[in-house]
């Protein structure tokens, strides 16, 4: 049993044959038989309104994904510039350090001579 999706039947079941595959275009044996009954109009376009919700839902979800991501992002790049200063410092203190041991053994070395 399949159900169809398409506008003029929306969540409607039927029967067909096993090989019937529209997506590989695959048309099987011909056979095929409604299980349920035609829907009134109401009934179609609550389930149409339904299938435009859950679409809509989806695609805001997938937004609130991309937008957390982003913003996951963002931080880590703060993150990173903050730490990247921290290393900027200590790499100013390092060198400040070396000239300073350059400068006790050059005037312990000119002490001496």
């Amino acid at each position: 049993m399949k159900t169809s999706w398409t506008v003029h039947n929306p969540g409607r079941r039927f029967l067909t044959c096993k090989l019937y595959n529209p997506d590989l275009g695959m048309p099987g044996c011909n056979f095929f038989k409604w299980v349920d009954e035609d829907m009134s109009n109401w009934q179609k376009n609550v389930i149409l309104e339904l299938l435009n919700e859950n679409k809509r839902l989806d695609e805001l979800k997938h937004r609130k994904e991309e937008e957390s991501y982003d913003q996951k992002l963002e931080k880590k790049i703060v993150e990173l510039g903050v730490e990247l200063e921290k290393i900027k410092k200590e790499k100013k203190k390092n060198k400040f350090i070396i000239c300073l041991v350059f400068v006790v053994i050059f005037l312990l070395i000119g002490k001496l001579r």
